[in-house]
């Protein structure tokens, strides 16, 4: 079992021509198939992106002029809001959920929060 996102993928596993490694798993009624660069339908549509939110972080400072302030707003307030979960989500206030992640200078992950516990830490 992979998770994804709140998103349970299960196994199988297979192989394809190129001989990458693909996990086939649903997705909303639908077949996904996730190969470690897209998630595709059946068809070959794109299901989803596999960008990690701390490598878009890293891209939309390296691609603009955006600072460190304007790109964690715009990665998590800016979502929040949209979705109408900014009095729980995307920001640090009483009330909100304890979800953190803390990076290093290089913008990498170093430690996570989930609900006030921490789930990850770097490999001593």
């Amino acid at each position: 079992m992979i998770y994804l996102h709140n998103v349970t993928l299960y196994t199988p596993e297979k192989k394809i021509d190129r001989g990458a490694l693909v996990i086939s798993g649903e997705l909303g009624g639908r077949t996904v198939f996730v190969n470690g660069f897209s998630a595709q339908l059946e068809d070959g549509r794109l299901a989803g992106s596999l960008l990690s939110l701390d490598q878009a972080l890293r891209n939309l400072m390296a691609f603009t002029d955006c600072s460190l302030s304007e790109t964690l707003i715009t990665v998590t307030q800016v979502p929040a809001r949209l979705l109408h979960l900014d009095t729980s989500l995307g920001n640090l206030a009483t009330g909100a959920k304890s979800d953190l992640v803390l990076l290093t200078p290089e913008m990498q992950v170093a430690r996570v929060w989930i609900n006030g516990n921490q789930i990850h830490s770097p490999v001593q």
